[in-house]
């Protein structure tokens, strides 16, 4: 946070405290998150009984912590994407650098 705040201690101060409750949702929300798709054919069941000659089916029963971990990469690339567009490069020989 240092550096993208440009010595500026009132906005370091500022992304440290966001970084913080970043960091404290995301140990919150996480779990639950992953709690509520780990395992749907066990937690689901009204719904996959009529479902359960779908390939679908078959599908979460042979790997029922696909979903949570499917979440968590889209989670990620979104967090990727959002950087990129968002966050400038606080250095500027690597900011200014060709991209050929």
């Amino acid at each position: 946070t240092a550096e993208i705040a440009c010595g500026d201690s009132s906005l370091e101060t500022r992304g440290a405290a966001t970084l913080n409750i970043m960091w404290g949702w995301s140990l919150l929300i996480s779990p639950a998150l992953a709690g509520a798709v780990v395992q749907p054919i066990q937690q689901y069941p009204s719904y996959w009984k009529e479902h359960s000659n779908s390939t679908t089916y078959q599908f979460f029963e042979s790997t029922p912590y696909f979903l949570a971990n499917l979440i968590s990469a889209l989670l990620c690339l979104v967090s990727i994407a959002l950087v990129n567009a968002f966050v400038q490069e606080p250095l500027p020989s690597v900011r200014f650098r060709d991209t050929k």
